[in-house]
């Protein structure tokens, strides 16, 4: 695990001095009163994440439109093979988040992964995170993606992808009648239903819907 600097020889990661770059960028182009601005660190249970893969390690991917540029976790960043890691480039920025405060990057390198059973290619800056790796508007904007609510989904060029939570739990549950039941318009009934995930309510909306494929 090489980190390019300017003083001495290469160090590991965990032992680098503390950088002083002259470069800095926004990491979070949202006001600080936003709960996207402490995305790195603390997240609401409302959050978008996607499963996929970087280099064949297993990752989770956050969903943030806050994040001006993709991350990558150095946790992540010290499993990847050895192939995948000397594709580092050397950089001289830190991170600003909306907050003000500085964020540390290590390296930037491109990679290749999954999002699902989608291919992808695309660069990160190694930094230390909780999350497995953050896509951020660079990769939406390169991908041409669109953010969908219902279902939860990112799309990405012909391919729709349905976002979990945290724990990679489905974000919009689907139900099926065991029998067929006509509900008139504006009343409230009770039906009985099988579901493809554990509901936190028996109480909310059945709407019908023909986006439940998944990439």
């Amino acid at each position: 695990m090489i980190v390019p600097t300017d003083q001495g020889p290469p160090k590991e990661i965990g032992t680098c001095p503390p950088a002083t770059p002259k470069k800095p960028f926004n990491l979070y182009n949202v006001s600080a009163k936003s709960s996207q601005c402490h995305s790195a660190t603390s997240l609401g249970p409302t959050s978008f994440y996607l499963p996929g893969k970087l280099a064949g390690k297993s990752a989770r991917f956050l969903i943030d439109t806050g994040c001006t540029i993709s991350l990558l976790s150095k946790h992540i960043y010290d499993t990847l093979p050895p192939g995948a890691r000397d594709k580092l480039q050397p950089v001289d920025i830190y991170g600003v988040m909306a907050d003000g405060s500085s964020m540390r990057i290590y390296c930037k390198l491109t990679l290749e992964g999954r999002l699902r059973s989608l291919p992808i290619y695309t660069e990160f800056l190694v930094s230390h995170i909780k999350e497995d790796a953050i896509l951020g508007m660079s990769f939406f904007m390169k991908e041409e993606c669109t953010i969908l609510f219902n279902p939860p989904a990112l799309q990405v060029g012909k391919h729709r992808l349905l976002c979990t939570d945290r724990h990679g739990q489905e974000l919009s549950g689907r139900i099926q009648s065991i029998q067929t039941v006509t509900i008139p318009a504006e009343p409230e009934m009770i039906i009985t239903a099988l579901v493809n995930v554990p509901l936190e309510t028996t109480t909310g909306f059945i709407q019908s819907s023909k986006l439940w494929r998944l990439d």
